[in-house]
């Protein structure tokens, strides 16, 4: 890290960021059951990281169709004006699993969620929003442009002609 904090090579800076979505699941009294027990709704979070210009994002594009964007396109489109190449951008990604009383609970039902899986989809979604907005504020103060897209406001479900709903 350099003297004002901010990482100096892309390495550092993606062990700053994972470190920094691990923390705040970890600690975020918002990432909660609501059951009265100091529960928490989601596990240690799983992060990746890749290039805006990965192949992938273009075969989800034609494999999925509209709505699906491309990161540059959902960059460009928040940031209007701002022009990037896509192998200038980085796409963040982290998975939440449930803990193991959740799954544990969800194994012995037969036709319905169990209220752990249910309290931990509800409050774990919520969770997520401000998840999003830690590490999007986080970025803005170490002066790095970010979205999380379903934050943005042209976020939107539409139909996949190939797989239903599907988000942008």
């Amino acid at each position: 890290m350099t003297q004002d904090n901010k990482p100096k090579t892309g390495a550092e800076a993606a062990m700053w960021l994972a470190e920094t979505i691990r923390e705040f699941c970890l600690t975020s009294l918002e990432n909660s059951m609501h059951n009265g027990k100091d529960e928490r709704a989601l596990d240690e979070p799983l992060v990746g990281f890749s290039n805006g210009n990965d192949p992938l994002y273009e075969f989800l594009k034609n494999d999925i169709g509209t709505p699906f964007m491309m990161p540059v396109e959902i960059f460009e489109r928040s940031f209007p004006g701002r022009k990037v190449r896509a192998e200038e951008l980085t796409v963040i990604s982290w998975i939440l699993p449930k803990t193991r009383l959740t799954k544990n609970d969800n194994r012995k039902e037969t036709t319905l969620p169990s209220e752990r899986w249910a309290r931990a989809k509800h409050y774990g979604g919520a969770f997520l929003k401000q998840l999003m907005a830690h590490v999007t504020g986080t970025l803005d103060k170490a002066g790095v442009l970010s979205i999380a897209p379903s934050l943005a406001p042209f976020w939107t479900v539409g139909v996949s002609e190939r797989y239903g709903l599907a988000s942008n």
